[in-house]
């Protein structure tokens, strides 16, 4: 199955935290394995990229623990077949896309990733310009 990309939508950080995820995107996640999620401030800077199997409880612990959260205004979904395929696309995200938030995972250390093939794996990059 291949992935789907949701196109950027606004993201109110003080709604009730079951209320963030919408409806949509609660019936793909049901249909897919893992979703990767990239949070955009108001100035649209990327604030972060996640990974989760369960997006309402992994934003709420955002909610709770992180200072960014607060700021985020927009969210743009993609969902994944396997979660190893998210894991790419995440770790791709965070090395071409430079979240202001994210600390990269530690590399493997028996062997260097290929970052040429980045481009294949990295979501796309999210359109501010049309109507969300």
């Amino acid at each position: 199955m291949e992935p789907m990309h949701l196109p950027l939508r606004p993201f109110d950080p003080h709604a009730i935290w079951l209320e963030a995820v919408t409806d949509q995107e609660r019936g793909l996640q049901r249909r897919y394995d893992c979703s990767l999620y990239r949070f955009y401030s108001a100035d649209q800077e990327l604030l972060y990229v996640g990974i989760s199997r369960n997006l309402p409880d992994r934003w709420n612990w955002h909610r709770l623990k992180t200072a960014w959260y607060s700021r985020a205004r927009h969210v743009a979904v993609s969902f994944y077949a396997e979660r190893g395929d998210a894991f790419r696309a995440e770790s791709a995200a965070i090395r071409t896309q430079d979240p202001l938030h994210n600390v990269m995972r530690p590399k493997p250390k028996r062997a260097k990733r290929d970052r040429t093939d980045d481009a294949l794996h990295a979501p796309p990059a999210p359109d501010f310009t049309s109507e969300h």
